[in-house]
């Protein structure tokens, strides 16, 4: 069974011009808790993320989260719109997710309030810095898609440090 929850909060709105808007206060969360999938748009011309958070949850085997735009649309990012990215495993450097694909030949516009990374922390004590790639065509995208690479994993300390000599 495939579902799919699509939580538009605050001021999320859809309108006779087959516009998708994410105003402040809204998300854009696909998947189910724990187990990521994708969300379908469709039959919008055009998406603009405006404010708000596009939230992924990456999970490894269990799947991750991806906005899939179908048809012709348009895509625009403000920079009032924010990226937020939850892990359930550690990834490896290099790594790529396809967050947001983009049907059709229309390239993307703007960026998020990140801009070209977006840090997340894995429970289990590492920080992941991501590349955020515009209009690419790496993970499978088309080339006008928005794709997270991991540029750095880093351990985090927990507790005291002990040196043996």
């Amino acid at each position: 069974m495939t579902a799919t929850r699509f939580p538009v909060g605050g001021a999320g709105t859809g309108g006779a011009a087959n516009t998708l808007t994410l105003a402040a206060g809204g998300a854009l969360q696909p998947g189910w808790r724990d187990a990521g999938g994708p969300l379908t748009l469709q039959d919008f011309t055009a998406v603009k993320l405006n404010g708000g958070t596009v939230a992924l949850d990456l999970l490894g085997a269990a799947g991750n989260d991806q906005v899939a735009l179908a048809g012709t649309p348009t895509l625009s990012v403000s920079n009032a719109c924010s990226l937020a990215v939850t892990l359930g495993y550690v990834p490896a450097v290099g790594d790529t997710f396809l967050a947001v694909s983009v049907a059709g030949s229309n390239a993307s516009t703007g960026s998020f309030l990140a801009g070209a990374t977006v840090r997340a922390t894995y429970p289990g004590g590492y920080r992941v810095t991501f590349d955020v790639l515009y209009n690419s065509a790496l993970a499978g995208g088309t080339g006008n898609d928005i794709v997270l690479r991991v540029a750095a994993v880093t351990p985090t300390l927990r507790g005291p440090l002990i040196i043996v000599r």
